[in-house]
């Protein structure tokens, strides 16, 4: 009797070790979870004003693009203006040109 009681004793032992193992595990666990849970809300918190600031940041970069841009496409037009009125001027004096050979082979 008393050696059939040991073995029963012993697995009694060992599963109450086992559970308290896995208790212990998952107890580990869910304490490593947590604290990555509070590590990830601690970087995102931290992470939020540097977001923030990284926004603005972009805000003023695009819209810094945007006036280059802006600022380009109306030297681009200024070009084509002056090209324009180089190009009416040279018209202009082609013009007199021809008037003037016109004038010349008028006159007797």
């Amino acid at each position: 009797m008393l050696f059939r009681r040991a073995p029963a004793d012993s697995l009694q032992q060992q599963q109450q070790q086992q559970q308290q193992q896995q208790q212990q595990q998952q107890q580990q666990q869910q304490q490593e979870v947590q604290g990555l849970e509070c590590g990830a809300l601690g970087a995102l918190a931290a992470a939020a004003p540097a977001s923030i600031s990284a926004r603005r940041a972009l805000r003023r970069l695009t819209s810094l693009q945007q006036q280059q841009q802006l600022q380009q496409q109306q030297q681009q037009q200024q070009q084509l203006q002056q090209q324009q009125q180089q190009q009416l001027q040279q018209q202009q004096q082609l013009q007199q040109q021809q008037r003037q050979q016109l004038q010349q082979q008028l006159q007797p």
